[in-house]
């Protein structure tokens, strides 16, 4: 089972293409029950999770399936504001250089470019994402990327007077 802190829910992030799949039901691995715990809670929350439209698309590619109808997913567009920030804060220097450093192509790492974009654009406070590929991109327009487990509730240590550990 786990836990996801409400209280430390942002209040408007930007969720990237692999936490959405996840969430949605639509890629199984180790990380799906934590993007699904914390899905479900920004929706119990009422809070606001923005989709960019490069995600949208890129989900659609995987699984043909509509966004699900809530209040608190908020699908945004790609438009010319969008490529203000694209365009002025993210030098294509960048893409270049971080894709001899990853392997990723250019192609893919212009997805997550546009995706960091809409977040700036739309007013995210952070990006919620699994890989760290946004984490450079991000940086330019001074945005704070997280992961989901970032949500989880704290654990804390108990120890029983008497007792030792490992007996």
């Amino acid at each position: 089972m786990v836990d996801i802190d409400p209280e430390s829910l942002p209040a408007r992030c930007l969720v990237d293409t692999g936490v959405l799949i996840r969430s949605l039901g639509q890629f199984e691995d180790e990380h799906t029950q934590v993007c699904r715990a914390f899905f479900e809670q920004m929706i119990v929350k009422g809070q606001r999770m923005l989709v960019a439209a490069p995600s949208i698309a890129e989900m659609l590619r995987g699984q043909p399936q509509p966004l699900p109808r809530t209040k608190s997913l908020i699908p945004v567009a790609f438009d010319s504001r969008a490529a203000e920030v694209l365009g002025l804060e993210i030098p294509v220097a960048v893409l270049r250089s971080e894709s001899s450093i990853t392997g990723h192509s250019r192609t893919y790492l212009k997805y997550d470019a546009m995706i960091v974009a809409c977040a700036k654009r739309w007013g995210a406070t952070c990006i919620v994402a699994l890989d760290g590929d946004h984490r450079v991109l991000a940086k330019y327009v001074e945005m704070p990327v997280r992961h989901p487990r970032e949500f989880l509730c704290k654990q804390i240590a108990i120890s029983f007077d008497g007792e030792t550990q490992g007996e």
